[in-house]
């Protein structure tokens, strides 16, 4: 039995009207002090409030996600602004249908049938022909961009599912 763990670090495209959105949020929460001080307990409020959006906008404008597979399991966390993990999924390759590339032929083979798409790939059209789609348990779509040590590792425990 090979006993092996793979990391995969994507980086995701910067999302520039999230960090559009933050810059506004913060010269409103500027503003929205300027005017608190003149008194007003509404603008303090919306102070809060706009500091808060621009916070959470800049958190999820820079996005990264980690794929670990450890014992025929992959485990897909979020990491946000390179400061806060989230543990998105863990995915049991028992349960996986196949593991094909977006672009290939073979994904036309499941052009009828309905998934619900979860995209941890890295949106960028530079990488579209490295995402991957893992079809898992009969109704989920799960798209990566997997390198070659993650498709080796996944390719040893189920050869026949794994198409490169």
């Amino acid at each position: 039995m090979r006993d092996e763990i793979v990391e995969v670090l994507v980086r995701c495209k910067t999302k520039i009207s999230l960090m559009i959105l933050r810059i506004v949020l913060f010269v409103l929460c500027a503003l929205a002090v300027i005017l608190a001080m003149q008194g007003g307990i509404v603008f303090l409020i919306a102070a809060v409030a706009f500091g808060v959006g621009g916070y959470f906008a800049g958190n999820y404008a820079q996005v990264e996600y980690e794929y670990t597979y450890c014992e025929k399991e992959i485990d897909i966390d979020a990491i946000y602004s390179q400061a806060r993990r989230k543990h998105i999924m863990t995915l049991e390759l028992g349960k996986m249908e196949t593991f094909v590339r977006v672009e290939s032929d073979k994904m036309k083979e499941f052009a009828n049938r309905q998934f619900i798409v979860k995209d941890f790939s890295s949106h960028s059209k530079e990488n579209k022909d490295k995402v991957y789609a893992l079809l898992y348990d009969g109704g989920l779509k799960i798209l990566m961009e997997p390198d070659e040590r993650l498709l080796n590792a996944m390719s040893y425990v189920s050869p026949r599912k794994i198409f490169k």
